[in-house]
C-alpha cells in the first residue's frame, strides 16, 4: 500500500493507514515530551532536516480506536490527497526527499516496504530515504553505510539539533568512507512479527500526558484518549471528541480550514469536493478530493 506524505489534515489518515500505533518517542512520559516532531526551519540544512522531518511525520501516529480493526483498512470518506504524474512532481522547493509517484501518489518505497529487523526500522523512522554515493550528495548532513548502501541523514551542528527531532545521535560509518560519523536517528522503534515497526506502550506512565492520549491500551500497544477531556488537550476542533481512543472531529464545522470541510465517520477530517483541497503538499502535484 502506498505511503502518502502527511500533510495537514491527512496526518491523521496516514496514521490510520500505516502504523496505527505509537507512544511517541519519549517512554516515561511527562511534562514536556512529545509525540511527534517540529519541521527545521534552518536553511543550511533543509535537505536533511526535511528529510527528517517527512519520515518522523510519517512514523508519528495517532490511536486507530478499534483494537479489532483491520489496521490496514482504509478509513471510510473522502480525503484531499496529492496527485502526481511522475517522481520529478514530488519534489519539494526543488528538492529529491525520496518521494517517487507510485499509482499517482508520492510515496516512500522504504515505509512502504516493512521491516526485516530493527535495523530497518531505524533507518525509516529517521528520514534516511535519499540515496548518495558521495557526501557531496547529502547538503547539510553525512552520506551513511546502511549496508553496503548510502543515504543521506541529517548531521547535528551549533543550528540543527538531534532533539529538535525527537530524535539522538548515533555513530555510524559514512559511505563509502567508512569512518564513523555522528547523525541523528530514531532507535526507539522495533520491528514487529509483522513486518512493521512499531514502539508499544506498556503502561500509561510511556504515555505522553499533556498531548490527549494519555492512556495505554495494554491489547495493541497503543496510546489514547480516555474521553473528550483527554482530547481538549489538544485545543483543535478536528481533534476534540474522543472516539474510541482517537481524538477526532463531532461534525463538520470542527473541519473548518485548509484541505477539510466534512467530518468523515469515525472521527477524520476530509473533504466534500475538489473545490475544498487548496494546498498541495509538493512542487508538481494537484489536490484532489478521493476516497482512502
Amino acid at each position: 500500500m502506498p505511503v502518502l506524505r502527511p500533510r495537514s489534515v491527512l496526518v491523521s489518515l496516514v496514521s490510520v493507514l500505516v502504523l496505527g500505533a505509537g507512544c511517541g518517542d519519549d517512554k516515561g512520559g511527562g511534562e514536556g515530551s512529545s509525540s511527534g516532531t517540529t519541521p527545521a526551519t534552518e536553511a543550511s540544512a533543509s535537505e536533511a532536516s526535511a528529510t527528517a522531518a517527512s519520515a518522523t511525520d510519517s512514523a508519528t501516529s495517532e490511536p486507530t480506536g478499534d483494537p479489532t480493526a483491520d489496521p490496514t483498512a482504509a478509513p471510510e470518506g473522502m480525503y484531499c490527497v496529492d496527485e502526481c504524474s511522475g517522481d520529478a512532481d514530488c519534489k519539494e522547493q526543488g528538492m529529491d526527499f525520496g518521494f517517487k509517484c507510485v499509482d499517482k501518489r508520492c510515496t516512500v518505497d522504504s515505509i512502504a516496504e516493512g521491516c526485516s529487523d530493527d535495523f530497518d526500522c531505524q533507518v525509516q523512522l529517521s528520514g534516511w530515504a535519499t540515496v548518495c554515493a558521495t557526501q557531496a550528495e547529502c547538503s547539510g548532513g553525512v552520506c551513511v553505510d546502511i549496508g553496503g548502501e548510502g543515504r543521506c541523514a541529517l548531521a547535528p551542528s551549533d543550528f540543527v539539533m538531534c532533539t529538535t527531532f525527537s530524535q539522538v545521535e548515533v555513530s555510524i560509518p559514512r559511505f563509502p568512507e567508512g569512518d564513523d560519523a555522528t547523525v541523528c536517528s530514531n532507535t526507539d522503534y522495533e520491528c514487529g512479527a509483522d513486518g512493521a515497526c512499531t514502539n508499544p506502550c506498556t503502561a500509561d506512565a510511556d504515555c505522553t500526558q499533556f498531548t490527549g492520549y494519555p492512556k495505554c491500551n495494554l491489547g495493541t500497544g497503543v496510546c489514547e484518549c480516555g474521553g473528550d477531556d483527554d482530547c481538549a488537550m489538544l485545543d483543535a476542533p478536528a481533534q476534540s471528541v474522543c472516539h474510541a481512543g482517537f481524538c477526532g472531529c463531532g461534525a463538520d464545522g470542527d473541519c473548518a480550514g485548509v484541505n477539510s470541510d466534512v467530518c468523515n465517520p469515525g472521527g477524520l477530517c476530509g473533504c466534500s469536493a475538489t473545490s475544498a483541497c487548496t494546498q498541495p503538499g509538493f512542487d508538481g502535484t494537484t489536490q484532489v478530493c478521493a476516497g482512502a
